[in-house]
């Protein structure tokens, strides 16, 4: 395959180019380093976005041709050096990578040109191999089957090591870490000799469910040639996603399930699964409320029973390292208030009140229907996981800094659940959209719906109403002609039995960069002291208790009163209102309505201050 993917895909799938010189000060500098470090593979990682140019005759190949990553291209040059070699229990990785940083076996760049290029493969283009795909699936349900923050943090550290950790260390003990093409965002790629696929899925299908119990997991091969992989790579994969569909409608999971496994080690830290058993039997568990307790379980209310699948959440749940040490990592900083976050409460803002913001990727089926090869898979699922995390990280620290407090639910690919405090909550929502936006250049976007309320409010009835949220962002972003990202939002005040079909919103949801520009507007009117955020709450409750002719003489009455027109001008500035007739009220489709809800949501949830008389 020529160069022939559109800028979306190059913009996605591979690294940007570099000149010549720096390219082979690069290779130079690999070199080195594979002289002074004992694990030669671990030195790419720090390549996995810098391109890989394929040589002929000595010099680096001068047409346009796809380019994989330095880190990819050794990656695969290792896992097709194995697949080839008769001798597998034998197999040498030091030695393997080192071949690739001398220059390689000439046969196995051949391979490795024709998978990179999508081409025939000339020399054991015949050869089979067993392609593997396996997936977590209906992950929000293992992760919010209780609102105890402790559990639901140790149900995303068990998955996230299941889907890394486990699956690389089965790979490593039985095979080659390099048979994964990819583990992440709850889904696994592998590519190993033919004849143990099926192995290799029953094995990991045992190995997460004996571990995580009650989360739901399947995996699928198919046996092809590395020909079918180079030339056909999109094809494959997609007779490996249909075949895998079809797992997961036959596969059944047991009622009240248990195992054996005593303990797992997640990145050094040992967690024992050796609980105390309960006298008592048929009793429900006090977490989950589903299943049959086993155990008793510590907790601020005394012991308590528990199923053996909520004793294992909540016994690695007790450690915080995972996403808050990734957060430090990433931002150079130490979270000032690391541990006192003990439960949702120690997140909520001065008013007690948390957001839950969930958000999903736009347009990756255009971008997944380009991708042509393994190396394009390895590095868009790469960038996109680390693109995700960075964007909540950074946005989350530019906002809160070293007093930020949050949890990480789930982040992972293009999906996050986070809980952040309610006050930032619509700055940090726009800040990790318009990051991952740009990011990508627009060609993918992100769309978010956040939920804010008590954080007493149940977990599982947050994410209900964020999720219906990010159904209507997305829908308005299938709608709308710009390029970027959208959100929206619901303050529940008590009342969780909100209409959600008919909301009386004049602003969401909205493009990001609608919101941006709002939020700034919005830091305006806090800093002018013309406006008084009091009178913004006696608008609100003022429109809701009036009719539109009694409202529009009582806000034409305060602003005469206070001698002062910065009101209308703001309104007018978010509305895109250019006359200055307004008088309280806008109009939208033939029907005049209050913007004053919105206007206090934005005060209060974008940075603002809290105020008792937001509750006016």
């Amino acid at each position: 395959m020529a160069k022939n993917f559109d800028f979306i895909a190059a913009n996605c799938l591979e690294p940007s180019p570099i000149i010549g010189d720096d390219y082979i000060n690069l290779m130079e500098e690999i070199k080195t380093r594979s002289k002074q470090e004992i694990s030669v593979s671990e030195i790419f990682d720090d390549y996995s976005d810098k391109p890989y140019y394929f040589k002929t005759s000595g010099k680096l190949l001068a047409k346009a041709h796809s380019l994989p990553s330095i880190k990819d291209a050794a990656s695969l040059y290792v896992l097709l050096d194995y697949l080839l070699t008769d001798d597998k229990i034998n197999f040498d990785r030091n030695k393997s990578y080192k071949s690739f940083i001398d220059g390689g076996n000439e046969t196995i760049n051949s391979i490795l040109y024709s998978i990179s290029q999508g081409e025939p493969v000339k020399l054991h283009g015949d050869k089979q191999v067993d392609f593997i795909k396996g997936s977590l699936y209906k992950i929000k349900k293992y992760f919010l089957e209780n609102n105890k923050i402790k559990d639901i943090r140790g149900a995303s550290a068990i998955l996230d090591y299941l889907n890394t950790e486990a699956t690389l260390d089965y790979l490593k003990d039985k095979y080659i870490r390099e048979c994964a093409i990819y583990c992440g965002g709850g889904n696994v790629l592998i590519i190993s000799p033919k004849g143990e696929g099926e192995e290799i899925c029953k094995d990991l299908e045992r190995l997460y469910t004996e571990t995580a119990l009650t989360a739901k997991n399947a995996f699928e091969h198919i046996t092809c040639t590395l020909n079918d992989i180079a030339v056909n790579y999109n094809e494959v994969l997609s007779e490996l996603n249909t075949k895998l569909e079809e797992r997961k409608k036959v596969k059944l999971y047991a009622i009240n399930p248990d195992s054996d496994k005593t303990e797992i080690q997640i990145k050094g830290k040992k967690f024992n699964f050796k609980g105390q058993e309960i006298a008592e039997k048929g009793q429900v568990c006090k977490l989950c409320e589903i299943r049959d307790s086993k155990y008793k379980v510590p907790s601020p209310e005394g012991d308590i029973d528990v199923c053996p699948s909520c004793l294992r959440k909540n016994t690695v749940g007790r450690d915080k390292a995972n996403f808050y040490d990734e957060f430090e990592k990433s931002q150079n900083v130490k979270m000032k208030r690391r541990y006192e976050i003990n439960s949702i409460n120690d997140i909520g803002d001065s008013r007690g009140y948390v957001a839950l913001i969930y958000a999903d990727g736009n347009n990756l089926g255009n971008v997944v229907k380009n991708i042509k090869t393994p190396f394009q898979h390895m590095y868009f699922s790469r960038k996109l996981e680390y693109t995700t995390k960075n964007c909540v990280y950074s946005a989350i620290y530019e906002t809160m800094g070293e007093d930020a407090a949050f949890e990480a639910i789930c982040l992972g690919g293009d999906d996050l659940l986070i809980v952040v405090p309610a006050d930032r909550s619509l700055k940090i929502a726009n800040k990790i959209i318009d990051k991952f936006d740009k990011a990508f250049n627009y060609n993918i976007t992100i769309s978010a719906g956040l939920c804010i309320a008590k954080s007493t409010t149940p977990i599982q009835n947050m994410f209900s109403i964020s999720q219906h949220c990010l159904k209507n962002a997305k829908k308005y972003e299938r709608k709308s002609n710009q390029k970027g990202g959208t959100l929206d939002v619901v303050v529940i005040e008590g009342n969780l039995n909100i209409d959600l079909e008919s909301r009386d919103t004049t602003l969401f949801p909205m493009t990001n960069k609608r919101a941006e520009k709002l939020i700034n507007i919005i830091d305006a009117m806090r800093e002018d002291k013309k406006v008084n955020k009091n009178q913004i709450y006696k608008f609100r409750y003022a429109a809701e208790n009036m009719s539109a002719n009694e409202f529009q003489l009582f806000y034409l009455y305060q602003v005469a009163k206070q001698n002062s027109r910065k009101y209308t001008e703001y309104i007018n500035q978010i509305f895109d209102i250019e006359n200055s007739s307004f008088a309280g009220l806008v109009q939208i489709n033939d029907k005049l309505v209050s913007p004053w809800n919105d206007i206090a949501l934005l005060w209060d949830y974008s940075g603002g201050e809290s105020s008792e008389a937001s509750n006016l």
